[in-house]
């Protein structure tokens, strides 16, 4: 791909070594910051925002003393191609990403892609504000030129977003659609030679994702389970809460009779994943350790709810004895 990001750099093994510098001492401490343990340190997106902002001036100042170096850093307003060319790219880039959502939410029902939430304020100066601000210039400004001076265009697209996804994966809100964006606002940075496109995307991104749970939140929800078939657990409002420890599941039925396999979404709500004749068995291939499953006869009446272990599992389902 034919791009201006990092190519200032490749003849230059001073700047390309102090641009380097600049991305190790600013990314080790922001993954650092987005362990579980270090959130309970900054709960908040400030480090993150702070970080960025260090190292945007640390390559401001670079590109503002070195002839020609800017441009290979995406300090530029308007995209390359223009803003014309963007603005039907995008909605097909959107488009694609959704429609990549949807298969993955088919092929592995047990993996939530967010739970609904109410679009507050605060919600919405954290994910359409900071949240893309930070990382885009973290993730993207900071990360691409050394990368793509070392590594070619492909090469720094692809460590970016393999860094981009790691980073929410030790976070322990790893989702379909931040492990595919950090790739796409990737492209979309080294092609378009400015921090600005990626930023308004990715900000746009998440507002319409907010929109859409805040919609799900607000939409006509399935008859409540009647009371006599809810397991004790159910009634506690027991739920899926981190997707960061992944593991397998697997169901045999000896009951019997058919079974049905739910699992609790991050509401507790249930969410028929297979019927299983007696007999059979069901391999959940993808699962975490916090996410709960609920087996219940035919009719839905709920028998037993079980989570997954740090290893493999195999339950021996049996009809629960008649009281």
């Amino acid at each position: 791909m034919d791009s201006a990001i990092g190519q200032g750099l490749r003849q230059s093994p001073r700047l390309l070594v102090t641009t380097t510098a600049v991305a190790v001492a600013i990314l080790v401490p922001t993954l650092i910051l987005t362990t579980p343990s270090g959130q309970k340190l900054d709960p908040g997106r400030g480090a993150a925002l702070t970080l960025a902002m260090i190292g945007c001036l640390c390559l401001g100042f670079v590109g503002s003393h070195v002839p020609g170096t800017a441009g290979a850093l995406g300090f530029r307003l308007a995209p390359r191609q223009g803003w014309l060319y963007w603005l039907w790219v995008s909605p097909a880039i959107g488009a694609i990403q959704l429609i990549v959502l949807i298969i993955w939410g088919q092929v592995f029902p047990g993996m939530s892609l967010g739970r609904p939430e109410a679009l507050t304020w605060h919600r919405f100066l954290s994910s359409c504000v900071i949240a893309p601000v930070a990382e885009e210039i973290l993730y993207r400004m900071i990360i691409c030129p050394p990368a793509v001076a070392l590594a070619g265009s492909w090469g720094g697209i692809v460590i970016s977003g393999v860094i981009f996804a790691c980073a929410h994966l030790v976070a322990g809100v790893a989702s379909p659609d931040n492990q595919m964006g950090g790739f796409v606002l990737a492209w979309v940075y080294v092609k378009s030679e400015t921090i600005i496109l990626p930023i308004a995307l990715h900000s746009v991104s998440n507002l319409l994702l907010l929109c859409l749970a805040l919609l799900l939140a607000g939409a006509p929800t399935m008859p409540s389970v009647p009371a006599e078939k809810k397991h004790p657990a159910e009634e506690k409002v027991i739920r899926s809460t981190n997707s960061d420890i992944e593991t397998r599941i697997a169901f045999v039925n000896k009951s019997e009779q058919t079974i049905k396999v739910y699992w609790l979404d991050s509401d507790g709500q249930r969410k028929l994943i297979k019927t299983v004749k007696d007999g059979d068995s069901y391999d959940v291939e993808r699962t975490y350790l916090t996410h709960p499953w609920l087996i219940t006869d035919e009719n839905d009446k709920a028998w037993y709810v079980y989570f997954p272990d740090a290893q493999p599992r195999t339950v021996e389902v049996a009809a629960p004895a008649k009281q």
